[in-house]
């Protein structure tokens, strides 16, 4: 059988858990490199009638990898190095990842980044509300979450059940075991040297100083809406995204958006939210064992 490109190794999620981030030291590495785009979507959403119904979820859609040809293409490496892709859905549908997994790259490296149920969910709140997706706030966002998943708005709306990680990360582990690593955004926060490192010795690579990469991928409200709107329609057209690419270096780009956002972590979690974890972190150590995140400090 003829060899066709594949990953080496897979960045599966969580949404809103420095998947980003992670990708662009990776990207740094000389031995590593991410695909471009960097979250194809083909393991969990392609060869699928997925039709997502939320505002602006249009450009998942014209950003699918959808074609598996399309997709090994990315894959293709003249340099040697291990090439990999980082796309959030596959953590969040394992009954769909998983199968494509193992038919297509079942000796992948796989790497899950969790970070604190509520801080993420309020995270994925805060990126939409940013780029004026998101009309209500927190606590009535949580409430319209299940007939919004029945309606068929795409993941990052989901802001409670994609912070469910015990079921999504289960059966990874029961297919995969020791390619899967569970690292923890918490500790990228605080010493992200080591945590990377670890991934990298866990990706089979030598681990290199971090680079300085500042903010990557924040989320915020905007500060000044009337400039965020057309740089928000410029993100969804990938013709006018690409030349803005063109026009302005990487840095120019980073700092022109930080102007732009205010963090919101002052936005109170509604009565019981954090609590209604409890159950869900005592199975998710139970699953991890000693590798379990070590979330203690409640806001």
């Amino acid at each position: 059988m003829t060899w066709q490109p594949r990953p080496d190794f897979l960045v599966i999620g969580a949404a809103r858990c420095a998947t980003t981030y992670l990708s662009r030291v990776l990207n740094e590495h000389p031995d590593t490199a991410i695909t471009n785009p960097k979250e194809p979507n083909f393991l969990a959403l392609g060869n699928s009638d997925h039709r997502f119904a939320g505002p602006g979820d249009e450009r998942t859609r014209t950003a699918l990898v959808s074609d598996e040809s399309a997709w090994r293409r990315l894959f293709e490496n003249p340099d040697g190095r291990l090439v990999g892709e980082a796309s959030v859905t596959t953590m969040y549908y394992p009954e769909i990842a998983i199968p494509k997994i193992g038919q297509f790259c079942p000796d992948a490296r796989l790497v899950a980044i969790v970070r604190a149920p509520w801080d993420r969910a309020r995270s994925a709140w805060m990126l939409l509300r940013g780029m004026r997706r998101e009309t209500l706030d927190f606590g009535e966002a949580l409430a319209a979450e299940p007939e919004r998943i029945t309606t068929g708005y795409e993941s990052i709306w989901h802001y409670r059940s994609q912070s469910l990680y015990r079921r999504q990360l289960e059966p990874f582990l029961d297919r995969f075991g020791d390619q899967l690593l569970v690292a923890e955004y918490e500790r990228m926060v605080a010493d992200d040297s080591n945590e990377i490192a670890r991934i990298e010795r866990h990706l089979g690579i030598e681990p290199r100083p971090t680079p300085a990469l500042g903010r990557v991928n924040s989320s915020s409200n905007p500060k000044y809406t009337w400039l965020r709107r057309p740089m928000s329609a410029a993100h969804s057209r990938p013709w006018l995204r690409q030349s803005v690419r063109t026009v302005l270096p990487a840095r120019t780009r980073q700092t022109l958006l930080a102007a732009l956002e205010v963090d919101d972590r002052s936005t109170p979690f509604p009565d019981g939210f954090v609590a209604s974890f409890d159950q869900e972190i005592d199975e998710l150590r139970e699953l991890l064992g000693a590798s379990a995140p070590s979330w203690t400090v409640r806001p």
